[in-house]
């Protein structure tokens, strides 16, 4: 293999699998970028058999070829070199050199053939959703997330496709750790015969975010079910990822509907109040107490090894006066992703589920578990 690339387009295509390379080297490969050289394009591939993604690149090739590099180090290499195009040339012996004006490098290769072959099946059943709305759906929803290692169907986010006729069907993202819960519908094109649920892994959400800003994408995500696999196409690139073998909670019984009080606020008066009172509370419990009255909710936070905080939001309120807790840091994780100027926070009693919406988008919901006063 011979190539001359842009040394931007190689720092980007190596610094975008830094993440799924292999770093225990329990097996050696695993820690190794696969480069394969055909017509005009350079096709970067990495993974750790969880995930595998694979990009491609315009490039000048004077010959075709396959080689593996170490990630990581061919990565600290190229991103220290000067701006320009950069020459890789896989020689005898099992070397890859390295070469861009007077530097030189020489890095060693592992056998092409060790390197695991892409997983095959893009034929099952496709959904086409914007970059947009797939970048908004997961932005919604990550947050809520479980990082417990010990309950893996919570690591990571249902997505359920439900068809409604013609080529459309609605696409569900759902995340929960146990104590919240984050909901989003929306419209997208997908030709799909019946409902579909699937649980992506942590690990292939943080890869599609990055991918959705970095690809320069003309057309719509193309997302396809193989057994249980799932093959993600962005721009340039494809991911493909193993789905989380697990049963999801039913998210429709944590959803409360009907909530006996209700308050609208400003999203940005009360997402500030509730960060500023925060900074008093105990880093581990974060418990802030929310008093909802007639026309104003006060905010008040309690530590007793530092002080304590109040402050009065304005608000429209139907319902009877409430004191209930809530963790601050799951507050404002769901006001840190609303757009929308005015929130509905719908609540029973103390100890039920608190809703927290945008007003005007029933499509997107979440839920906190309130903490005991």
């Amino acid at each position: 293999m011979d190539i001359t690339i842009a040394k931007a387009d190689l720092a980007n295509a190596l610094a975008r699998v830094q993440g799924i390379v292999e770093k225990k080297n329990t097996v050696p490969i695993l820690s190794s970028v696969l480069l394969e050289a055909y017509g005009s394009e350079l096709a970067v591939s990495a993974t750790d058999l969880e995930i595998f993604l694979r990009s491609r690149y315009q490039v000048q090739i004077a010959k075709e070829g396959v080689v593996t590099a170490p990630a990581k180090k061919l990565f600290e290499i190229v991103r220290e070199l000067p701006d320009g195009d950069v020459r890789l040339v896989a020689g005898d012996k099992g070397w890859l050199k390295i070469e861009m004006g007077r530097a030189r490098f020489k890095v060693m290769s592992l056998p092409k053939d060790d390197f695991p072959a892409l997983p095959a099946g893009q034929d099952g059943e496709k959904i086409e959703i914007p970059p947009a709305l797939l970048a908004e759906a997961i932005e919604k929803t990550a947050f809520a997330m479980s990082h417990d290692q010990t309950r893996q169907a919570l690591n990571g986010i249902l997505l359920e496709v439900a068809p409604v006729g013609g080529d459309e069907a609605d696409l569900r993202l759902i995340a929960t750790d146990g104590h919240r819960l984050a909901f989003i519908q929306r419209r997208c094109r997908a030709a799909v015969v019946g409902n579909r649920g699937v649980i992506v892994p942590r690990k292939a959400i943080a890869e599609v975010r990055k991918l959705i800003g970095e690809e320069n994408i003309g057309s719509a995500v193309v997302l396809s079910f193989q057994e249980n696999r799932l093959f993600i196409s962005i721009g340039a690139s494809l991911l493909v990822t193993r789905l989380v073998d697990g049963q999801f909670p039913d998210y429709h019984q944590v959803i409360p509907t009907g909530g006996t009080r209700v308050a609208v606020v400003e999203r940005e008066s009360f997402y500030r109040a509730v960060r500023r009172v925060s900074t008093v509370t105990a880093d581990r419990v974060n418990l802030l107490r929310f008093g909802f009255s007639a026309d104003k909710v006060a905010v008040t936070a309690v530590n007793p090894e530092l002080g304590e905080a109040t402050e009065d939001v304005e608000i429209e309120f139907t319902g009877g006066d409430i004191e209930l807790g809530l963790n601050g840091r799951y507050v404002q994780d769901v006001f840190a992703v609303i757009e929308q100027e005015k929130v509905v926070i719908e609540m029973n009693e103390i100890l039920s589920p608190t809703l927290v919406r945008p007003l005007g988008d029933d499509g997107y919901r979440c839920v906190v578990m309130p903490m005991r006063l």
